[in-house]
């Protein structure tokens, strides 16, 4: 093709399909190459397709109802999942885009189902997202009571859980998942005997006779329980530790027992505390409340734990 040139002169030039063009642009603006792992993927899988929590708290409904017929339910709910899966997994490698269903349902149905699958799917996610956090919480409380005598409300949990999901970046969100896999996974938490705890023995909590440079009483019993008693030598560490080794080194000479576990069970609650002022606000609708606790959570050993050493017993 020969295009104007200066003086009168032509000059040749060579035309280059479009199409080549789009798709060198394209090439620039997809997917980073390990962007997300296998976990991220297999987690994203089973969350959005076969739900793993809805099959466990089913599976007990579907069974009293479906008696000895219950396998052949299961089968077939499979065959049906399974159908589901291989369709998406085929139309995902041939229409690959991060438009998901509204681009699958566009391109083999209509446009318009595709807005209105969107739309649906949009509503849709949120609500399963916190359905799920919901039952979560009600697993966390039956464990925590069966295992540790400690009760904890299934809507206290799904409040805290919202609340970090939505303030937390991507990698903090990480950060607390880990921490939070490996305080679910920890054999140490284990107590090895139930006592009566106080619950909240924080330093507003604890009377003090300055004269006599004693604790002169304990008051505001009302998160008062029985479970592990590291949890309220785990609260005192916000009077310092030097204070926490003395209320320990009194527990022991009144009888209390210590095994090797519980500083690392102190350790433990102490970052579990960190999550309690989230829970104060939201049940309180404080918004003062609720952003210097997520400063807390920050400046603390779950998000920074370089500058939160691990507590030192040395006399224990």
């Amino acid at each position: 093709m020969a295009l104007p040139h200066s003086a009168g002169q032509t000059s040749s030039v060579t035309a280059v399909p479009l199409q080549a063009d789009t798709r060198a642009d394209n090439a620039d603006v997809g997917l980073r190459s390990g962007a997300i792992g296998l976990g991220s993927v297999l987690m994203h899988g089973v969350t959005h397709i076969a739900p793993a929590v809805g099959l466990v708290l089913s599976i007990q409904f579907i069974t009293a109802n479906a008696g000895v017929a219950a396998p052949l339910a299961f089968g077939t709910a499979f065959l049906i999942v399974l159908t589901l899966g291989v369709s998406l997994t085929q139309l995902a490698k041939h229409l690959p885009s991060a438009g998901g269903y509204y681009t699958y349902v566009s391109r083999t149905v209509h446009p318009r189902a595709g807005f209105l699958t969107a739309w649906l799917y949009f509503l849709y996610d949120p609500t399963g997202a916190a359905i799920n956090i919901a039952f979560m919480g009600y697993f966390f409380n039956s464990t925590l009571k069966a295992e540790y005598g400690i009760a904890f409300p299934w809507w206290a949990f799904f409040l805290i859980a919202a609340a970090l999901v939505t303030v937390l970046t991507i990698d903090e969100h990480r950060i607390v998942e880990r921490w939070w896999n490996d305080v679910l996974t920890d054999p140490a938490m284990t107590p090895d005997r139930a006592v009566l705890c106080h619950g909240d023995l924080w330093y507003e909590n604890v009377l003090v006779d300055a004269r006599r440079s004693m604790v002169s009483g304990v008051i505001d019993f009302e998160d008062a329980n029985v479970g592990d008693p590291a949890q309220d030598f785990a609260t005192l560490r916000h009077l310092d530790d030097r204070f926490v080794i003395a209320a320990i080194d009194a527990y022991r000479i009144a009888g209390g027992v210590l095994a090797p576990a519980f500083v690392h069970r102190v350790q433990r609650y102490g970052e579990m505390r960190e999550l309690g002022g989230l829970y104060f606000a939201l049940l309180h609708d404080d918004e003062e409340e609720f952003a210097d606790s997520v400063r807390k959570l920050r400046a603390g050993a779950i998000l920074n734990p370089n500058a939160h050493p691990p507590l030192q017993l040395s006399r224990v």
